[in-house]
């Protein structure tokens, strides 16, 4: 690991890496509940209860893929092995999970352990790439700026990756017929959508590994761990004091915490989104996809510019400051439409303001996204000097086990709120049939619910005390510690 600048292709190839998490992610938040719950029927709490489920055996695969890899030797590196190797599986997985055979149609229970599994397989699939993935992006530079754009380039892929999957959902799978007006309500289109996915999932996966194979001897090298003959119990109990260390470091306590609630905010919101869009704002299809797709705008736009404001305001406020404006923009459209003060659903209005909206969210949202990230890798090198070790696998996979939250938790109370405010069910449901005290309610959850969620995570990381005169600091002595060594 150094200073030096990273060239430009190793960037785009790393970043390329995060197409198959932003597909699988943006599949999970947005397609998982509407497909489970509204189109086969089963309740709200089933799909989060199962999701949730899956987070618990996620949790637990995160941390413990990110100190094993830490701890890999190989001719490969620590990270690229994992990324490799998790390509198919995470495919197959993927496709299984959209694709419930057809005798377990009728059954709630069937349907929901079916979803219990292949989301496990498809969440640990994803672990074990993301989580050395992103421990990768760390150590490939140690300067604060260069980690930015790092960042930068992930984050923008993550954005291309759900941008990818809107087209090819919305424009060639999800297409209206005569009998349904809006795609999305067919059943039969998801198993081969999760096909095509899967397809790009391996592709993109392989593109990572290969087109950055040339940083592996510039990584940072870890001498060989001494085996010791620990029992299992005794082998998990050392794993999990890593894990409690990581835990005692104050500033990213205060931004795993921050990050958690977060992602289940975002996970509401992605999961309540198309039925938003699909009965409250009453878009079409193809509405459904520019107006979902917008948003991106914003973010490839604005990512751009993140390293710029980290070089005039500190990465904290710069989170502050992006999810008040983010939130903000989120909920305004709903919220004045509940007293009234916006244009009624038949107006062309409608679809221009949300799509402004939608970028400016999007402009907001990834200063904060970017900077949660850059932000991450800076208290690694506090860890490491603390501890005389560089663990970014254990950190990296708690930050992993964060954005999942937002699949588990997120889904599971989008799925409470509809179930509390009763929202019909079925293929067939269209907006004539849901009560107008239905539609209000579903947009009380989508907005003024929010806020709460939002300030408490600002809360949090208003904690974080890992200044970027404080993490230079930590660079000159992590350097002069090398030196010595050397």
């Amino acid at each position: 690991m150094s200073s030096r600048l990273i060239p430009l292709h190793t960037k785009f190839f790393y970043g390329i890496g995060q197409l198959s998490e932003g597909m699988t992610k943006i599949s999970f938040s947005l397609f998982i509940l509407f497909f489970y719950t509204q189109l086969l029927g089963i309740p709200g709490y089933y799909t989060g209860t199962a999701l949730c489920i899956a987070l618990v055996f996620d949790a637990f695969a995160d941390l413990w893929v990110g100190i094993v890899s830490d701890q890999w030797h190989s001719k490969w590196g620590r990270r690229h092995p994992f990324m490799f190797v998790s390509a198919i599986p995470l495919a197959i997985s993927f496709y299984l999970l959209f694709s419930p055979p057809e005798l377990l149609k009728h059954s709630n229970l069937g349907l929901a352990i079916w979803l219990t599994v292949f989301a496990i397989m498809t969440r640990f699939w994803t672990s074990v790439f993301q989580v050395p993935y992103l421990s990768l992006g760390a150590e490939l530079s140690k300067n604060s700026q260069e980690r930015t754009k790092i960042v930068s380039f992930r984050y923008a892929f993550s954005n291309i990756g759900v941008i990818i999957v809107l087209i090819i959902g919305f424009q060639f799978f999800f297409i209206p017929t005569k009998d349904i007006v809006n795609g999305q309500m067919n059943p039969e289109a998801y198993s081969p959508f999760a096909f095509c996915l899967g397809l790009l999932i391996i592709i993109s996966t392989f593109l990572s590994v290969f087109g950055t194979r040339k940083e592996i001897p510039s990584l940072l090298k870890i001498n060989p761990v001494e085996k010791h003959n620990r029992s299992t119990a005794e082998e998990f109990k050392h794993n999990l004091s890593k894990i409690s260390v990581a835990l005692n470091n104050n500033s990213f306590r205060a931004l795993l915490y921050s990050l958690i609630i977060s992602y289940i905010l975002v996970g509401i919101v992605n999961n309540i989104n198309i039925f938003m869009l699909t009965f409250f704002w009453e878009f079409n299809t193809t509405e459904i996809a520019i107006v979902s797709s917008v948003i991106f705008i914003g973010i490839l736009g604005g990512g751009f510019f993140t390293p710029l404001l980290h070089s005039h305001f500190d990465k904290k406020h710069t989170v502050i400051y992006s999810v008040i404006a983010w939130i903000g923009f989120l909920i305004l459209p709903t919220c004045l439409r509940l007293i009234g003060w916006f244009p009624e659903n038949a107006s062309p209005e409608v679809f221009w303001i949300l799509s402004l909206f939608r970028v400016c969210e999007g402009l907001s949202l990834v200063q904060a996204a970017v900077s949660f990230g850059s932000m991450i890798a800076d208290v690694t090198d506090e860890h490491a000097l603390a501890t005389g070790k560089r663990e970014e696998g254990i950190f990296f996979g708690a930050s992993s086990f964060a954005s999942k939250c937002s699949d588990g938790v997120g889904t599971l109370v989008a799925g409470l709120l509809l179930d509390v405010i009763h929202f019909p069910t079925g293929a067939e449901v269209k907006v004539a049939d849901i009560p107008a005290n239905t539609l209000f309610q579903l947009g009380l959850c989508y907005g003024p619910f929010m806020i709460i969620l939002a300030a408490a995570s600002l809360w949090f990381c208003n904690q974080y005390d890992l200044t970027s005169e404080k993490h230079i600091s930590i660079l000159a002595e992590l350097e002069e510690l090398e030196n010595k060594r050397s």
